[in-house]
């Protein structure tokens, strides 16, 4: 790399040791300055597989070296911080009433930053669809049903109709008895293995949802419109 070259080093810190070149301000102290100055704030802490192990229980749920009374100080200073945590387990989090945005993302492998990047500055949409719906058994003997979801949408490499199962969820019930079954759809099962664009690919901008107890018994449906741009 040439002298002239600009980069970017990331390294890690105990929040309470001493900085290089700060006049002896901590970590703590320099992130509270740091913060204070800065358009936007994304703290990034959690768990690492020191903490996350098999054949080891942790003593707590804290999160480890001070991160708690860290964030604690990022959110006097900076309310709109956005928070995200990598952890394999839960922790306790006794500042989240405070906290307007909390990430959880898990140990996600190597691509993990760029995802959560991604998440953050809006480039692909993580929310999912909520469908619920109520099952009752009207007849006078205990019985199970299989309540089916598909979806019914087109694509260029199918312009004819498509109806693909999306989820299904098996309920027993007593006479009388009724349920409330949920089903959850996210981007990608809104979507479908494009050969040609050798990606996933949004089916049309309009797909329906519908639900009963085969292909060819569904007495239920709900139109959702899609963007035209569904990111994955």
């Amino acid at each position: 790399m040439s002298d002239n070259a600009s980069y970017v080093k990331f390294g890690w810190r105990r929040p309470g040791d001493a900085v290089a070149n700060t006049g002896g301000r901590s970590t703590r102290e320099e992130a509270l300055r740091i913060a204070k100055e800065a358009d936007a704030v994304i703290f990034v802490g959690g768990l690492s597989h020191m903490q996350d192990i098999e054949g080891r229980d942790r003593k707590d749920l804290q999160l480890p070296d001070g991160q708690d009374a860290l964030i604690d100080d990022l959110l006097q200073v900076a309310p709109e911080m956005v928070v995200c945590l990598i952890s394999g387990s839960a922790v306790e989090m006794p500042w989240s009433p405070r906290s307007k945005s909390i990430v959880w993302t898990s140990y996600a492998g190597m691509e993990g930053g760029k995802a959560l990047a991604e998440v953050l500055f809006g480039t692909v949409n993580p929310s999912e669809i909520l469908l619920s719906l109520t099952v009752t058994n009207h007849g006078a003997l205990a019985g199970q049903e299989v309540v089916q979801l598909y979806l019914e949408g087109r694509s260029p490499e199918h312009p004819s109709q498509m109806l693909e199962l999306r989820g299904f969820e098996k309920v027993s019930l007593k006479p009388g008895e009724h349920k409330l079954v949920r089903f959850r759809l996210t981007p990608q099962e809104l979507a479908h293995y494009s050969r040609s664009q050798r990606e996933w690919a949004t089916h049309s901008e309009e797909l329906r949802v519908r639900v009963g107890t085969s292909s060819e018994a569904l007495p239920l449906s709900l139109s959702i419109q899609l963007p035209q741009a569904l990111l994955l």
